[in-house]
């Protein structure tokens, strides 16, 4: 009965291994079909199998058993080098002596049967082999009892206890008991292998539950973070939406209120014109149509900058900032520097926050070069961890703070700041200098 049960055992794990080529069912198919082999031949000449010349079948094949359950609990119990030197270093020397064990048995059962010596020698040989293997399963044993808290290695615990215990029992019979016909040593043997083929096959399929349940655990986490990803890209698909919603509805805006109007004053002034009949009137009206037409080519020049892709940037937007001052400057005879440091160049902003700024610093030269009446200027940019830094400085004659937002240019500066959440810091020492720096937060 239990030589048929394992049988079962041995083709069943075969047949997964097959499935799951992994080494740990791999080296216990092995050691089922070694203990089915041994005790299917046992169970055929049930008291002693015939030995072949200086080959002790019976106990060759029950040798050959316990070198495979040594390979085998060597994979079990997972053992690492460091922390479990003398199981590590048992599991690799024991297949060693095992396999010299073998002939070393045949040739000395040869000598007692034939020549009649050296019987106290085979008789020592054969203790002190089970004495290493039963040496080897109380290290197993202290082993796995430090991981006994795993319900996996809790099986192979019980699993040695079963060995150790059956296989010492089995080796008293053989010793004391051996012409008694029930139990015999195989018997007690036969019974330790059921048990311990048992515990065995639990601890795996224990193993393989946890690893299935681990695996779908880990397709879960990563199903999730799959949807947390689509999640993410949709978000930042309606963003974009959302911010391409913003800048038409902000370019429209600019059109109808400032574009708009200043079309409407050309409209005006040009019918005006027509029925004026003083020559210095039309020339004054010609004037202020010159400068809204300049006006109005600016602000469509600065649209259709904003609406190129390839000028999405800071460091385009820098670029058109240094060009448009440069021409400013120069026209102006204003000294200038540009100070803009490379990190600024990395910093992430919003296209409608960075068309504000540019806008901000726009405003901001136009004020310098009209209002200040300064011979130096500086234009500068630095980022300062989280937060861009933006400076407009000058030695003009400055003006009073208090009264520094009555103009419509420092109004429109003062707004557009407010709506991107920047901070607005506005300095000025009257006949002396001033500065306007603004500092925003990097998205």
């Amino acid at each position: 009965m239990v030589t048929g049960a394992l049988l079962l055992a041995s083709i069943y794990h075969t047949v997964l291994y097959t499935h799951n080529p992994r080494q740990l069912i791999a080296s216990y198919s092995r050691y089922l079909w070694s203990v089915f082999v041994y005790c299917l031949i046992k169970c055929i000449y049930f008291k002693r199998i015939p030995s072949v010349s200086f080959f002790v079948t019976d106990e060759a094949l029950q040798m050959i058993s316990f070198l495979f359950y040594v390979l085998f609990s060597r994979v079990a119990m997972e053992l690492d080098v460091k922390k479990d030197r003398l199981a590590y270093l048992y599991c690799r020397i024991a297949p060693v002596v095992i396999l010299i064990y073998i002939p070393l048995n045949g040739l000395l059962h040869h000598l007692v049967t034939i020549y009649h010596v050296g019987r106290s020698l085979f008789i020592a040989t054969y203790i002190g082999i089970r004495i290493l293997l039963l040496a080897g399963g109380f290290i197993s044993l202290l082993t796995v009892v430090k991981r006994r808290k795993d319900t996996y290695f809790k099986y192979i615990l019980y699993a040695i206890s079963a060995m150790i215990f059956f296989g010492l029992c089995s080796t008293m019979v053989q010793l004391f008991w051996w012409n008694r016909m029930f139990p015999n040593a195989l018997t007690v043997l036969a019974v330790g292998y059921n048990v311990d083929v048992y515990f065995f096959s639990a601890s795996i399929s224990y193993k393989m539950s946890m690893e299935t349940i681990e695996k779908e655990r880990a397709n879960q986490r990563v199903l999730e973070q799959e949807l947390e990803l689509q999640k993410n890209k949709l978000e930042k698909i309606e963003l974009s939406f959302k911010i391409r919603e913003q800048e038409r509805s902000r370019i429209a805006s600019e059109l109808h209120d400032e574009i708009g109007s200043t079309l409407s004053s050309v409209s005006i002034l040009s019918e005006v014109i027509t029925m004026e009949q003083n020559e210095e009137n039309k020339t004054q009206m010609q004037d202020e149509i010159k400068g809204d037409v300049r006006v109005i080519m600016e602000k469509m020049d600065d649209i259709i900058w904003s609406l190129n892709p390839r000028n999405d940037s800071m460091e385009e937007m820098l670029l058109r900032i240094r060009q448009f001052a440069t021409t400013l400057f120069e026209a102006k005879n204003i000294n200038y520097i540009f100070d803009f440091s490379t990190e600024v160049f990395s910093g992430n902003l919003l296209t409608e926050k960075r068309q504000d700024v540019y806008l901000i610093l726009k405003e901001s030269v136009n004020n310098v070069v009209k209002h200040s009446g300064c011979t130096e200027a500086r234009v500068s940019a630095k980022r300062n961890g989280d937060f861009l830094e933006f400076s407009v400085e000058d030695n003009g004659k400055g003006f009073e703070t208090t009264a520094a937002f009555s103009g419509n240019g420092l109004y429109n500066i003062r707004q557009r700041a407010k709506n991107i959440a920047a901070q607005l810091v506005l300095k000025s020492v009257p006949g002396i200098e001033t500065s306007l720096k603004l500092i925003i937060k990097i998205v």
